[in-house]
């Protein structure tokens, strides 16, 4: 797969210090949660989320530790619970044992901070892959009790992989989503969109 990183090895003879999957940045009422994963990491101390305003100049928020040497999937996360308004930036800065450092492509952001602006809930969540429910709240503007749904889940590599067609859902009331192929452990973007709204929430599958 090719990495999302933007700079490699100083030698071509050295491998990548890691395989980044994927690395998003989804807004949500009151946070940005930064997403990402890798299939493979080599001598990875740590990671560094870095925010910018203008997409030049970046301020690192939070290092979190890497796997060191690894094989398997990892998934990781963190939350800017103080994003900025308007449009920003994120990069993830990955720094080997010795110093070295690479940095990913750059993900941008458009957060305005509403109250009581999520219209549904997801449970179970974190889920064992094979069903979620989606309730949807009693917060409906415009005063109409019905809404016409539907339901996209994304995996971490922006791969639809799973879609509802319009669904006419009232206030208050579930939809129980069924997989027939269970799905895959990790991090999911699930997207509802109707005529009033399109939201965004993450799903974690265990």
């Amino acid at each position: 797969a090719t990495s999302p990183f933007t700079l490699s090895s100083t030698t071509t003879n050295n491998p990548l210090p890691i395989d980044l999957i994927s690395f998003d940045a989804i807004p949500h009422e009151k946070k940005v949660s930064l997403v990402w994963s890798t299939a493979s990491e080599k001598d990875n101390d740590n990671f560094t989320i870095e925010r910018s305003q203008n997409g030049i100049d970046f301020t690192p928020l939070k290092m979190i530790k890497g796997a060191g040497n690894s094989n398997t999937l990892k998934n990781y996360g963190w939350d800017d619970e103080s994003p900025l308004t308007g449009l920003s930036f994120y990069r993830l800065k990955q720094t080997d044992y010795n110093g070295a450092f690479t940095y990913s492509a750059i993900k941008s952001v458009h957060y305005y901070k509403l109250e009581n602006t999520s219209h549904f809930t997801i449970y179970p969540n974190p889920s064992n892959g094979a069903f979620i429910n989606l309730k949807l709240k009693d917060t409906d503007l415009s005063g109409n009790s019905k809404d016409n749904l539907e339901v996209e889940l994304f995996d971490m590599k922006g791969v639809r992989v799973y879609a509802l067609q319009k669904l006419e859902v009232e206030e208050g009331n579930g939809v129980n989503l069924k997989f027939v192929v269970p799905l895959m452990p990790g991090i999911y973007a699930v997207n509802i969109i109707t005529e009033k709204y399109v939201e965004k929430q993450l799903l974690v599958i265990n």
